[in-house]
C-alpha cells in the first residue's frame, strides 16, 4: 500500500513547520510512501493523509 501525505503549508509566520518536520520523520519508517503537495504524484497513492489544514485547493486533491 503506498500511503501520500500533504504537508502543511501555510504563509502565516505564527503556524509552526512542526508538522512536516514529523511527517517527514514518519515517512522514513514506511516502506511506500511520499511526502507532496503534486496530485499527479499523489494519485498514486492508495491513502492520502493531509496534514493539519483544510484549504480550497485541498477539496480538489481531495475529489482526484
Amino acid at each position: 500500500m503506498k500511503i501520500g501525505f500533504i504537508p502543511h503549508t501555510s504563509e502565516s509566520k505564527n503556524v509552526a513547520a512542526g508538522t512536516r518536520i514529523r511527517v517527514l520523520n514518519i515517512v522514513k519508517h514506511i516502506e511506500d510512501a511520499i511526502v507532496s503537495n503534486d496530485l499527479d504524484e499523489l494519485e498514486t497513492c492508495d491513502v492520502v493523509v493531509f496534514q493539519a489544514r483544510w484549504q480550497d485547493r485541498d477539496l480538489v486533491f481531495a475529489k482526484a
